[in-house]
């Protein structure tokens, strides 16, 4: 992402094999209940992308204005899917499916924790400079 601060991103570039972990528990949740994978894609998917694609496209050029756009259409993202993979694993656990509780548990603290990284990140950096720090 073309944004002004290092730490923003990478805080929305996370490792590629964080992203290969979760769909490698997805898919071992899948496999444990014997299911396959379907594409799908809802409402609320549709409407997070399109508002993702609107901040992609606002300008070209790096600027706090675009920074900010891009932080928070990237903490709405986030909490989607913090509240989904947190949604997966109290139902997998109320299921008694304890393994994959626990695969999708990861997966909703890893987003948390990148979700806590893009707060302290408007906290701590972005804010600060609009404000002139």
């Amino acid at each position: 992402a073309a944004t002004s601060f290092d730490e923003l991103r990478s805080g929305l570039a996370p490792a590629s094999t964080e992203q290969e972990q979760h769909i490698k528990r997805l898919r071992q949740c899948m496999d444990l209940q014997k299911l396959k994978a379907v594409k799908a894609t809802d409402d609320v998917c549709q409407s997070l992308l399109k508002t993702a694609d609107g901040a992609r496209r606002f300008t070209r050029k790096p600027s706090l204005f675009r920074d900010i756009q891009i932080l928070h259409c990237s903490q709405s993202i986030l909490k989607v899917k913090v509240a989904a993979y947190q949604a997966l694993s109290l139902m997998a656990s109320a299921l008694q499916q304890d393994n994959a509780a626990l695969l999708l548990e990861q997966s909703w603290k890893d987003n948390q924790n990148a979700y806590s990284y893009l707060i302290q990140i408007s906290q701590n950096i972005i804010y600060p400079k609009v404000l002139g720090g």
